[in-house]
């Protein structure tokens, strides 16, 4: 904050417009630009394509155009102090109270200007470092008007043509044309102009298009001295690399509002026919139309066979860009696939729907303001009521989508609010989350910090659960939450919550992962504490439902005998039956059993909670009968001896329960579960007949069916 008023926007954009000043200044301004006053708050991420449809109020408006940025909830300017934010320049006051697209129009026409300059632009040079590096801050920065709605319709589309220009390699330079007629290489006369010209050139292409602004004349066309030196990633063409991959970025960016609009135009057509306002032949010819033309016309001036300029870009030695280019080549080439592809995942909302959209992105601006303006906070290390405020806020917000996504809301489900919320920016505000190193900050921010990130740790869990394509998402981001391990509980949660019930993730966890939940159960263990979140970990990626993943399984095996059963489970003789019945007299937190939160935690009912999940973690080790069970089941009957789970089945009793749950109850699922994984759902070899006819067992098992005529309510035998 400090720095805006310094570099004000006003001199930001006279520096990156001014001509007068070398390319490495403007482009340091430009750099400004975006870090300083376009990707911060108030401003917000517009996801293209959106997933989900809003239909026009009525059929006969014009089809909708690109969504543009609009406020959505009026904030006030970040400042250390009331007395900082009564000082700020009215400059910035207007900067946050603009709610409009235009706001950034002055920025969005410096870009426009410096792109649209001709051929001068157009052709890079690649010994020209200023000049690719001012390139690259201005791309970067219409990446970033573009991502927040800045950038209107009709300028994307008079911005591709030059863009498409400059990504094109076969008329770069590798030197300027001052330098090389200084030279003379000895290919020709002297002159660049009389050299042979490249055969992937077109060969009228020295003849100036009609819409050209600037005549592109035979002595434009680089030399063909050298000329595949332009195709190697050495020092020379990094800077100009670097360029073209972001000037691919941006061309793909645009290629998605592409997809947008044809988006738009589809279910426009269709609404416009279900209200009987447009003739079902024409709707469906236009909608043919839309999938058989590509989403952006890249046949531009100059560029009239856009594939095999874009197979030229595949052959350069850089792996960034020849990806960036098949992306491309593949986008123009198939239009329809992509199309439909996103059409597939598309749905319409209804009224009443748009207005929770609205809710959900209000909720994610709060939070989002607060995390992105958290290094302002504590600056003389003690906290207004302001900023104590914005923080009950933001965890309030946290916890009502957590609520929404776990039970949904009036008119949506909890699987339709975590798709409505994949269309807000909470994943990019929980990625940030998650780079916020704690130590930077002072021991009473760093508590506070660890409350917030904990708030929106537990709301993430609830976006991915049981969601494999957030799950997918947030699978990227599990690195950067393993750093908060340690002091976040509910990372640990939300990272297991990224593998629960999806097996193909599951099947990509790695064993440095699993060695670090291992070293923190050892940890906790070693200190006294229950602390089932790091354990709940294991439970989850050993299994998918009833299907066991069997590499994670041994993974477990391993590291189990690696760190000792006693020093990471709680399984031994301490948890004898009248210890449990101890426990189980005053437990409270049945909600724990099936939704662990770190923040209600009580650590009295901790040990019988940490137990219950070791009871887990067993049956999740003996599920299955694939020829590792001959390996895991005896292993887990070395855990936990089956005969104890039999003797506690038969010794400890169930009190009647008043409300409808039951700890005890609870307790005896667990076992059962696990006498019936190990002892009875086994392969052939691994039957123990003679336990099988121990009186251990033929008096359990005259008990079990004793259970059962009670439950079953069935009349005694002799009846």
């Amino acid at each position: 904050m400090a720095l805006q008023a310094e570099y004000s926007l006003n001199l930001c954009l006279s520096g990156a417009g001014d001509r007068r000043l070398p390319s490495a200044v403007r482009g340091a301004f430009f750099d400004l630009l975006t870090d300083l006053w376009l990707d911060r708050q108030p401003h917000m991420q517009l996801v293209m394509p959106q997933l989900l449809r809003c239909l026009a109020e009525r059929a006969d408006e014009p089809p909708p155009e690109l969504p543009l940025f609009r406020l959505e909830l009026e904030v006030a300017p970040d400042a250390y102090s009331a007395e900082h934010l009564r000082n700020l320049p009215d400059e910035v006051k207007t900067f946050y109270r603009l709610n409009t697209f235009d706001k950034m129009e002055a920025l969005v026409q410096a870009v426009r200007q410096l792109l649209c300059a001709g051929p001068e632009v157009e052709q890079q040079v690649h010994t020209a470092f200023d000049d690719n590096i001012l390139m690259q801050a201005v791309l970067r920065n219409l990446g970033f008007l573009m991502r927040f709605g800045f950038v209107k319709q009709t300028t994307l589309l008079e911005l591709l043509g030059p863009l498409l220009r400059c990504l094109d390699g076969r008329t770069d330079f590798l030197e300027s044309l001052s330098e090389s007629r200084a030279a003379g290489h000895a290919h020709g006369a002297g002159r660049v102009g009389d050299s042979e010209m490249s055969p992937l050139l077109p060969k009228q292409a020295s003849r100036a298009e009609p819409d050209a602004k600037v005549a592109f004349t035979r002595d434009r066309f680089p030399p063909m001295a050298n000329a595949t030196r332009r195709y190697r990633d050495d020092a020379d063409n990094k800077c100009v690399m670097a360029s073209k991959v972001q000037m691919a970025q941006v061309l793909f960016q645009m290629v998605q509002c592409g997809v947008e609009l044809n988006i738009s135009n589809i279910v426009h057509k269709f609404q416009a026919l279900v209200a009987g306002t447009a003739a079902h032949d024409a709707v469906v010819h236009e909608v043919l139309r839309l999938l058989d033309t590509p989403h952006l016309a890249l046949a531009q001036a100059r560029i009239r066979s856009p594939n095999i300029m874009l197979m030229d870009l595949v052959m350069y030695d850089n792996p960034d860009l020849m990806s960036s280019a098949l992306q491309l080549l593949a986008g123009n080439s198939m239009p329809a696939f992509e199309l439909l592809q996103t059409l597939e995942k598309a749905s319409v909302v209804a009224p009443n729907q748009r207005d929770l959209i609205a809710t959900l992105r209000v909720s994610v601006e709060v939070v989002g303001k607060l995390i992105y303006g958290f290094e302002t906070w504590g600056v003389d290390d003690n906290f207004s009521s302001a900023e104590l405020g914005n923080l009950k806020d933001a965890i309030q917000q946290c916890q009502n989508i957590r609520k929404f996504c776990n039970d949904g809301a009036e008119g949506a489900s909890g699987t339709q609010v975590q798709r409505m919320l994949g269309q807000t920016e909470f994943f990019s505000t929980l990625e940030y989350s998650f780079k916020l190193n704690p130590q930077n900050f002072p021991r009473e921010c760093r508590d506070t910090l660890m409350k917030l990130l904990a708030a929106i740790c537990d709301a993430g869990s609830m976006f991915i659960r049981n969601n494999k394509e957030n799950q997918e998402l947030m699978m990227s981001v599990v690195p950067l939450a393993g750093t908060l391990f340690d002091e976040v509980p509910e990372s640990a949660l939300l990272v297991a919550d990224v593998f629960k019930g999806n097996a193909e993730l599951c099947h990509r966890v790695s064993e440095s992962l699993m060695d670090e939940f291992a070293q923190l159960i050892r940890r906790e263990r070693r200190a006294g504490k229950f602390s089932p979140w790091y354990l709940y970990f294991f439970c989850v990626v050993m299994a998918e439902g009833s299907k066991p993943v069997i590499r994670n399984q041994f993974m477990v095996k391993e590291m189990i005998k690696r760190y000792t059963a006693k020093s990471m489970l709680r399984l031994g003789k301490d948890m004898s039956g009248k210890h449990l019945l101890k426990l189980a007299s005053t437990f409270h937190s049945e909600a724990q059993l099936w939704d662990l939160q770190p923040v209600c935690w009580n650590p009295n009912d901790g040990e019988l909670i940490y137990y219950i999940y070791c009871l887990e973690l067993c049956a999740g080790l003996a599920l299955g009968r694939t020829s590792a069970s001959l390996v895991l089941k005896p292993f887990v009957n070395s855990l936990f001896p089956i005969s104890n789970a039999i003797l506690l089945l038969v010794t400890t009793p169930v009190p009647n329960s008043a409300s409808g749950f039951s700890i005890h109850r609870h307790l005896r699922t667990r076992w059962l579960r696990l006498v019936n994984l190990v002892l009875y759902d086994v392969d052939n070899n691994l039957v123990d007949s003679d336990f099988l006819t121990s009186p251990l067992h033929t008096s359990f098992f005259n008990t079990l069916l004793d259970w059962l005529v009670a439950i079953l309510g069935l009349p005694p035998p002799h009846e």
